[in-house]
């Protein structure tokens, strides 16, 4: 039997790890860095703005997780996204742009987009 995505309701997807959470927000920059979270599906989600190319990020605690990062910066102020920190269980992260090497902040009009993959059970 072949199974599409109108079936799905009838087949639940199991995760791999016992309750896998997925969450995220996107970030727009603005003038001088600043940021608004402009999609997040989570209150807890915050993004300090930019400052020298560093961002302070708080998202929903949990016993353990990872995060993934990227930022669409159609004039290629910044080209590189990479974590300096991360506290999953304290649900803190501090994330830093760049171009070739040098902290950046980026231009306004840039996208940054944040997910949390995050397990919550034993």
């Amino acid at each position: 039997m072949t199974v599409n995505l109108a079936d799905a309701p009838q087949f639940p997807v199991r995760a791999t790890a016992k309750e896998r959470v997925i969450s995220g927000m996107t970030v727009a920059v603005g003038a001088a860095g600043a940021t608004t979270e402009t999609d997040s599906d989570d209150a807890k989600w915050t993004c300090a703005a930019f400052a020298s190319g560093v961002a302070a990020i708080t998202f929903p605690a949990c016993p353990s997780g990872r995060l993934r990062f990227s930022i669409l910066s159609a004039s290629a102020t910044v080209t590189e996204c990479i974590a300096t920190a991360f506290d999953a269980t304290a649900g803190t992260a501090t994330i830093t742009t760049a171009k070739a090497g040098t902290a950046t902040t980026p231009a306004s009009g840039n996208k940054s987009y944040v997910e949390l993959i995050g397990t919550v059970g034993p």
